[in-house]
């Protein structure tokens, strides 16, 4: 800014022009301006969900754990394209023992095929979809 400011003075460029260069290098600045405070707030977002998810991957060892003090086996489900809860897929030390008490695997199965009465589907069900 101090060169433009000069410049007229010296002979190399109107006063008209000089106004003309203030008007680029202010937008200029701006767009800097906006470009990093931009950068710096997408960084501080994905630092704050990066800390978020350590938090709760940690409460989510803490849940399991207090799962695991109350029930016998702790088998993760997820719901499938039609809505029914299927058991995973991964091989882990409570599908195997869950397995070998049922006598059959159980991965990969609805929970629902799992339950022997109707009473327990429907409870199943009705947990389902107040969740």
């Amino acid at each position: 800014y101090g060169i433009v400011y000069l410049l007229p003075f010296l002979g190399f460029m109107t006063y008209g022009m000089q106004h003309t260069l203030y008007g680029f290098l202010d937008l200029g600045a701006k767009a800097v301006i906006s470009s990093l405070v931009f950068v710096m707030r997408a960084r501080e977002w994905r630092m704050m969900k990066k800390s978020l998810t350590l938090r709760l991957s940690s409460l989510n060892q803490t849940y399991m754990s207090l799962l695991r003090g109350g029930f016998d086996h702790v088998v993760p489900c997820e719901l499938d394209d039609t809505g029914q809860c299927r058991l995973s897929d991964a091989h882990n030390h409570d599908t195997v023992s869950l397995s070998h008490l049922i006598g059959g695997t159980v991965e990969g199965r609805p929970v629902r095929e799992l339950l022997t009465s109707a009473s327990d589907r429907q409870a199943f069900e009705d947990y389902l979809d107040s969740v």
